[in-house]
């Protein structure tokens, strides 16, 4: 009975780990992660298309990683995160390059495979009517100052000089 149960969790072992690197060990040891296949899991928060490709920008808990792939596999991301929206949060394996030859030896991800976790959506966000009325106000007082202060001086203004009133 042991050597079956042993039999059957011994190839566990050389299972590789499951679950996405932080992209936080990435950055901080890259030379210890350098040329390994590898899944990262982030915000796509940037998109850049060129010929060869596509360049997304990840964000996972603040720290960035630029993730290269191929256009067919980025068709899969359809929201970029910016101020108005949260983008698709992706998982990415592939393999990754602390300085990588082929894009000017900056630390990047060549992705292998890509697939999007949650979609991405709109977010919300109020206008503050306070703070709207306040920054009105405090223009207007500020241009009608300036206004008045110029035309106390003697000194022709806009074309106009203040004994024209």
């Amino acid at each position: 009975m042991k050597r079956i149960l042993l039999c059957l969790l011994l190839p566990l072992l050389f299972l590789p780990a499951v679950g996405a690197i932080p992209v936080e060990e990435l950055v901080k040891n890259p030379q210890e992660w350098d040329g390994k296949s590898l899944t990262v899991r982030g915000e796509v928060v940037g998109r850049l298309e060129k010929k060869e490709g596509v360049w997304l920008n990840l964000l996972d808990n603040g720290w960035p990683l630029g993730v290269w792939c191929a256009k067919e596999l980025a068709r899969e991301v359809r929201v970029i995160g910016d101020y108005k929206h949260v983008g698709d949060t992706v998982e990415v394996t592939g393999i990754f390059h602390a300085k990588c030859r082929e894009h000017g030896g900056e630390p990047d991800f060549h992705a292998e495979n890509l697939k999007v976790v949650s979609e991405g959506y709109a977010i919300r966000r109020p206008m503050n009517l306070l703070l709207l009325t306040l920054s009105l106000f405090l223009f207007l007082a500020g241009l009608s100052t300036a206004l008045f202060l110029r035309l106390r001086r003697r000194e022709p203004f806009w074309g106009y000089s203040p004994e024209s009133f």
